[in-house]
Parts: C-alpha cells; structure tokens; sequence
C-alpha cells in the first residue's frame, strides 16, 4: 500500500519548528494573514488563530516583533470573556511540510492566539435583522461597553488605559454562547500615543486619529458610538457627521424624541472630551428604547420594514457585496409589526391574520401601521402553496404556520443569494398542499479565493488580481504569463479537506488579432478533475467537486498554445475554494 503524503503546511518557533499545523487561511489584510491553526495539547487538537506577517513588509521586520511582543505581554496580563486570549508571538522558518523546516532559509513573524468560533458582528447584524433580535443587540453592545471599560480603566494593566485602535463589525466576534469577544488588536496603544501614522478604519476612526494620529480610549468611545450606529441601523458609518444624524434621526425612537438623537450623536462629537463612557451612554439608549411607547420590542429604533414592493440593503454575512432582505408579503408585515410592538404572544399573531386565503397568499398588504383585523380563534388553513421563493426563511416559516403549515427544511450552499433565503418549496407554488411541506434554502458558504493563499509547490507562482474576460471583469483572479515551454505553469495550493467545491471563470488574455487559445487542467490531490481548451474572447465556468481533497493544483499546459499564439496570461477568473461554514 502507497503511503499517504502529508502535504500539510506547519510554522513554529526554531525549537518546535512544527508546532502549529494550518488548516486554512481565513483572511487577510495590510498586515498580516490570518489562519486556522491546530497545535496538539495533551493528546487531543486545540484550534488557534495564526497571524503571519506578510513577506512584503519583512523588511520593517523590527518593528512589527516590537508592536507584536506588546500584544502579547499586555493581552497576557487580561483575563476576560470579551478580549481574545494569546499564546505567543514568535520568528520562525515559512510554512513547510513537517520535518522539513530546514529546507526553508526565509523566515516569518508569528503571533499565536485563541480560536474564536461564532460570526463577526458585522455578520451576526446581516443574520439577525427581526425586531426580536434587537435587545439581544443591545446585549451585545453592553458586553463590548464593558470590555472597553475595562481597558480604559487600565484594571489589569497597572492604571495605564489599553486602547484597541481599530474597533469595528470585523473585530468584534459574538461566539456560540453570545458572548461578544474584541479580536485584532494589530492598532492596541498603552496610554495614551499621538504622532503616529494614522491607521483604521474609515468611518471608525476619530477625527483626532485622522488628522494626528492621537490614539485614546476617547478614539476607542468614537469608534464604539459609529459601531452602534451601524447596528441600529444596518449601515456602515461615514466620516460626514450631517450625515450619521440624518441616519439615526430616522429611527422611530429619535424622530419622537430629539433628546435621544442628541444623547447618540455625543458619542460621535469632534471633540474627545465630550464623549461619555461607553456603558452609562448605552444605559441611557437601553432605558429609552425599553421604556418608550411602541419600542418595547425594539422597533422605536429600528426603521420601518420595507412595503411588499421595497427591498431594504444590508451587509452580507461573507466577503464583498450586499445582501438584499425583501419583505414581500403583506402577512410578512403583520407579523412584523406585532413583532415590533412586543405585545402579542406567537398564538395570539397567527389569529391575527385576516382569515381568508387571499391575505394568506399575499394578494392584499395592509401597512405597517394598521391594526390587524381580529378573526376567529382558528387561522384558516392553505389548501395551495403560497409563493414563498425569495423570502427570507423565518417570514416563510410564519407565512406557512399562520396558514396552518408545517415546514422541513434543507439547505444547500450557495453564494450567490442571502444567508436562509428559500430557493423552492416542495410542492411548488399554487400546487395543492398537505400539512407539511418542504423548502430548500440557501446557507452561505466558506469561500475562500486563491488570492488569499500561498502556493506550496509549482513551477511558476500566479500573478493575482482584476482581468478583463470577454467584456467582464473578474476580481480575486490568478493568472500564469505564457511562457516556451510544454508546462506553461504548474501551481498546487493547499485544501486539506477542507472544501467541497472549485469554482473559477477560465479565460485568456492576448494582443487583439492573436488566435490566443489556452488549456486549463485541474487536479485535485494528483487525480485529474478535467482538461478545458478556452480561445480568446470566450470563458469556461467550472465547478469542481473537491470533497475530501488535500492539494488542489492548476496547470495550463498546453504545447498548442504556445506554437500558434501569443498569449499574454492564462487567467482563472475568480478562483475560489468553497467550504461548508
């Protein structure tokens, strides 16, 4: 029996030289990569989070052990549910297969830290858009109040104030407990720094950081105040204060209150000592909105829901894009809106649904603001299946229960459409119907592009970025310059079984009047997985089945193309590795 290779990458210190195992990278950014790591502890695999220093920034390496080294000793030394824990950071030899860390004579930054399961608050925000979530968010935000209260006071840190720099949607992780977690502290300052190059992120970074690089908890408190303004109202904030006011004037709550619109804009004001602390700014929004007339399920703040014939835009769960949520039934609003006013129990909503099939089916739409028409006690039941397609699944599943249905449910993945959107129903729409029927939904997947990977072997390393294919333009592609050669390019990156699909746009690019034509092969762990000839001015879909695979490699290898054209890059649009979540 062949014995099985390991193609698993593997960093460490120069003692342990593969103490940390890849499994795959989860991101990256102007700093570093970020990846999910498993190190062996007492017999068993604890996961960690790996950042790595990227190679072009290798010659400031000084300087980044410096502000790394201070991450560690200072997140050492706090101890809490809501701040990521660290283990070590450390120079060591590139990624390498196991054993063979001494064939690698380059060598790489390493900050180790906790592995946090659970979705960015960014993400958390786009799955949870009901009026019920609402004080769940609320809870959320207080959680992060007090982790940023508990770095400004310096607590654990000898009174100095540990700011974080860069608070945003991103660094924020609400974990499978709900509990709110501050990840990516690459900005963290103890005390108070000015006169440094100003770093963040737009929106959410203070005007003091901007114009002088003053670093603060008060720069901490503006970017908290523009990450409450983006759970409130699903937007990303701007640097334009006219602008945030017209946003949170909007709500409910503040357009009945001018008070609490002025209580909100505190934390945003331009000058630092104005904004107040965190926990006793949010008590006061907390109060408000518990205690003001109609709010009491969180809808005096949140803007009205979208009219059948309205789609409201709010950010995807995943990378890039925006991600529609439609309201597209008139049972839809109802249900909303008693949602909104908290005082109804779920029985008491599904009476309250005008009894006759038509509303049921979503031929009338009475506003948000009616009251719904009392019928008796039983709700009628569907005898044919309402079109449910498009829906997001949770007012799918009320629409169905109201008519006295009961729904299955299976997902499949797909990145194209929003998180738990109903692609079909089982029977279809206007088909006679039982008690219980089905309906397939969406479930976003992992997707990661091969321009957020390092290749682990070839002959040739792809060049990433935009190309232009048969009047389109692909973003996070790889491509390979043609060369004299039979093995034009040979690249092999790593899965480790990780993935189920590999989906890219193939395509050549070449002087205008070449007869350019390019050959695509695709393997996965050495086994081919299909061979595609492509001419200039035409594209190739390809969805592979990578399940189960370790490496994945692309080759354009074919001698034809170099003998009858001039072919400028082999380009495989938008590669993409895609994952169950």
């Amino acid at each position: 029996m062949p014995t099985q290779v390991d193609n698993t990458c593997y960093v460490g210190p120069e003692e342990e030289p593969d103490k940390y195992r890849l499994v795959r990278q989860v991101g990256h950014g102007g700093e570093a990569e970020l990846w999910h790591a498993v190190t062996a502890v007492a017999g068993g695999w604890e996961p960690v989070a790996v950042k790595i220093l990227r190679s072009g920034l290798q010659d400031e390496l000084s300087h980044w052990r410096t502000r790394w080294n201070e991450q560690v000793a200072v997140l050492r030394r706090i101890q809490h549910p809501g701040v990521v824990g660290v283990h070590e950071s450390f120079q060591g030899r590139a990624p390498h297969r196991t054993g063979q860390s001494a064939t690698q004579t380059d060598h790489r930054l390493y900050l180790v830290m906790n592995w946090i399961e659970g979705h960015t608050l960014g993400e958390w925000v786009a799955l949870h858009r009901q009026a019920e979530d609402y004080f769940t968010a609320l809870r959320i935000l207080a959680q992060v109040a007090g982790t940023l209260n508990l770095l400004h006071d310096g607590q654990a840190t000898s009174r100095r104030p540990v700011v974080h720099g860069d608070l945003t949607p991103a660094n924020v992780i609400v974990n499978p407990e709900g509990q709110a977690v501050l990840v990516d502290f690459g900005l963290l300052r103890v005390a108070q720094q000015q006169g440094q190059a100003a770093e963040g992120t737009r929106g959410y970074w203070a005007p003091e950081v901007v114009a002088a690089g003053a670093y603060s908890p008060a720069s901490d408190r503006y970017a908290f105040g523009a990450l409450t303004a983006y759970v409130l109202t699903g937007e990303h904030p701007v640097d334009d204060l006219r602008v945030m006011r017209a946003r949170l004037g909007a709500l409910p709550a503040t357009a009945a209150d001018r008070g609490l619109l002025d209580h909100l804009m505190l934390m945003l004001d331009p000058d630092p000592a104005r904004r107040p602390a965190p926990d006793a700014w949010l008590r006061r929004l907390r109060a408000t909105t518990t205690t003001s007339s109609g709010s009491a399920g969180g809808g005096g703040l949140r803007p009205p829901a979208p009219g059948p014939a309205q789609a409201r835009e709010v950010p995807p769960p995943g990378r890039g894009g925006r991600r529609r949520a439609l309201v597209g039934t008139g049972v839809a609003v109802v249900l909303l809106a008693a949602l909104i006013a908290g005082r109804l129990a779920w029985d008491t909503i599904t009476r309250a649904v005008p009894g006759d099939a038509g509303a049921l089916s979503g031929t009338t739409s009475p506003s948000i603001a009616s009251t719904p028409t009392p019928a008796a006690s039983t709700p009628a039941r569907l005898t044919r299946m309402p079109k449910v397609s498009g829906m997001p699944l949770q007012e799918a599943t009320a629409l169905l229960k109201a008519g006295g249905l009961q729904a299955d449910t299976e997902t499949v993945l797909d990145e194209s459409k929003p998180h738990s959107t109903v692609l079909r129903s089982v029977p279809a729409s206007g088909e006679p119907v039982t008690s219980t029927v089905r309906l397939v939904v969406t479930r976003r997947p992992l997707v990661t592009h091969l321009t957020e990977m390092d290749a682990i072997a070839g002959s040739y390393e792809l060049d990433a970025g935009s190309y232009r294919l048969a009047g389109y333009t692909y973003d996070d592609s790889v491509a390979a310059s043609c060369g004299l050669s039979d093995s034009l390019s040979v690249t092999e990156y790593p899965i480790d079984g990780s993935y189920q699909r590999f989906r890219a746009t193939l395509g050549v690019v070449s002087d205008p009047g070449d007869y350019a034509l390019g050959t695509f092969r695709v393997l996965v762990d050495g086994k081919s997985k299909g061979t595609w000839l492509v001419p200039r001015d035409k594209v190739k879909k390809i969805d592979i089945d990578v399940t189960g695979g370790r490496t994945l490699r692309l080759e354009n290898t074919d001698k034809e193309a170099v003998y009858y054209c001039d072919v400028n890059a082999f380009v495989w649009g938008g590669a993409r590795l895609i994952g169950q979540p």
